[in-house]
């Protein structure tokens, strides 16, 4: 089972999103992505997850929780899994 976006805080996996929403054919999940890749199948899911991704890393940056790319120091380590 591949998990596309794992929400993790101090305490460990807060959520995730894997084969049990994207390829869900039952009652609707409440997994991280908010049912956008419930039942949508593994592409479909892969390509909606990054914009999730790419939206909320906006919003932080908006937020002033994150730097913008072009203020990160080169060399700093992005951790990101399989799809990025």
């Amino acid at each position: 089972m591949v998990t596309l976006l794992t929400y993790r805080t101090g305490r460990g996996v807060a959520g995730r999103c894997d084969a049990g929403c994207y390829d869900g054919a039952d009652a609707r999940c409440e997994c991280v992505c908010g049912g956008t890749n419930h039942g949508a199948g593994f592409e479909l899911a892969v390509e909606q997850t990054r914009q999730i991704v790419d939206a909320w890393m906006a919003e932080r940056r908006a937020d002033g929780w994150l730097p913008a790319l072009s203020e990160m120091e080169p060399g700093l380590p992005i951790v990101n899994g399989l799809l990025f």
